[in-house]
């Protein structure tokens, strides 16, 4: 057995999760696990939470990958805006679910724990944000 190291098996996880949400229509060029000044429209922004781990033998350690994807889109204040941000948010949900294992031999599975709505908004305009809480567990030799 091979050791893997941390930070190679946690970025390769992270960009497992960036290329499932990139192969959906709507977030084909607007998804990023990194700082942007400017989030497209819709935008996705795939930020790591934490990463739980334990070992489950000498050379095994069970990982807990925690990450938040963050869908974003400005709208009106119609119903349509809140209907938008649903489907946005499906098309997610849906490819995560149809590839467990964000097609990555290293992972397990990939689980969506929560979706989170929210919404600000001017006289004209609201950003609506959902959070969608994503569970990834893998293991990684020492």
């Amino acid at each position: 057995m091979s050791v893997d190291p941390y930070g190679t098996r946690v970025k390769a996880i992270k960009d497992s999760l960036v290329d499932i949400v990139e192969g959906t229509t709507s977030f084909q060029y607007n998804t990023s696990a990194d700082y942007v000044v400017k989030v497209p429209n819709p935008g996705a922004l795939i930020r790591l939470r934490r990463d739980v781990f334990n070992d489950v033998g000498p050379m095994e350690t069970h990982h807990l990958t925690l990450f938040e994807i963050q869908i974003n889109f400005i709208g009106t204040h119609r119903e349509a805006t809140l209907d938008s941000i649903i489907d946005y948010v499906g098309e997610v949900v849906d490819v995560i679910e149809a590839d467990r294992t964000l097609s990555n031999s290293n992972i397990e599975n990939t689980e969506i724990t929560n979706v989170e709505f929210t919404r600000t908004g001017g006289e004209s305009a609201v950003r609506h944000v959902a959070i969608i809480s994503v569970e990834v567990e893998s293991l990684r030799n020492v």
